[in-house]
């Protein structure tokens, strides 16, 4: 166990306000995996094969490097360059923050808020084609590829996320809106697109969900592919599909996600304008 990592992240718990995410103090990056899904959180560090992630305060994400294809540390991940994404098809690489491009594996990353040596500046360690070691401070770096993206991230031909709307794709679980609401507050949403549910052209829904049900979904009695939320990473989901408010069931962080239980052969996405009511202070 890294105690450097679980004493800095005990102290986070400490000098934090009640219901500020941890996330917030670190680094924002959007993680990518082979499955499709999406992690968004504050990059912490990467450790004997595990990249950790933290989301909001007390969900820290740990992530085997063998499952990530992608760490952006500039975007959402949502729109990524064409040439960039068929290059990462042939060899793991670095996409620098000047434009150019760098051939090599990423094998650790040493420094920075959550990590073993918080004081020190965060560093990107690569293992290059001829087995030498090469090092990049944080700002040199923009993207990393691990693996291969075109079917688990967005390419140049993806149209862009509309202004003041979150992506909520098909396939990626549960994802984090940055939004802290209040339990009673009425939140407004105002959702576009399609997603499809299955391998099946056929099987696709709008943000209400389609006539059927997915019994392993979140919510298995409400109709599949409909646009469902939760509050904190552990929180009971409720259903929004097209309903123009909600009140929310509790106070926390946001998140949203389609209704389905197979995910890996899902595609397309909600996109997702949300608007809180202002609350009594």
């Amino acid at each position: 166990m890294n105690w450097n990592r679980l004493v800095t992240g005990m102290a986070l718990v400490g000098v934090m306000a009640p219901g500020v995410a941890a996330a917030q103090q670190g680094e924002q990056v959007t993680v990518q995996l082979r499955n499709g899904t999406v992690v968004r959180g504050a990059l912490e560090d990467l450790e004997d094969g595990t990249l950790y992630v933290r989301v909001s305060l007390h969900d820290q994400r740990r992530l085997p490097i063998g499952d990530v294809v992608m760490i952006d540390r500039t975007g959402n991940a949502s729109v990524l360059p064409e040439a960039e994404v068929k290059a990462a098809e042939s060899a793991a690489m670095v996409v620098l923050s000047n434009g150019g491009r760098l051939e090599g594996t990423l094998v650790d990353v040493h420094g920075g808020p959550g990590s073993g040596d918080p004081e020190k500046a965060r560093t990107f360690i690569l293992r290059m084609p001829d087995g030498a070691e090469r090092r990049l401070a944080a700002g040199e770096v923009n993207r990393v590829y691990l693996g291969r993206v075109a079917a688990a991230a967005g390419t140049a031909a993806e149209s862009p996320v509309p202004a003041g709307a979150i992506r909520v794709r098909a396939s990626a679980g549960w994802v984090d809106t940055g939004l802290v609401v209040r339990q009673g507050q009425m939140v407004g949403f105002a959702t576009t697109g399609t997603v499809q549910l299955s391998a099946d052209p056929a099987d696709t829904a709008s943000s209400p969900g389609r006539d059927r049900t997915a019994a392993g979904a979140p919510m298995p009695t409400l109709r599949a592919g409909a646009l469902i939320g939760r509050i904190g990473p552990n929180g009971q989901p409720f259903g929004i599909g097209n309903q123009a408010s909600v009140p929310m069931p509790a106070t926390g962080q946001l998140f949203l996600a389609v209704n389905d239980d197979v995910l890996a052969d899902n595609s397309g996405a909600f996109d997702v304008v949300i608007t809180p009511a202002a609350t009594e202070r």
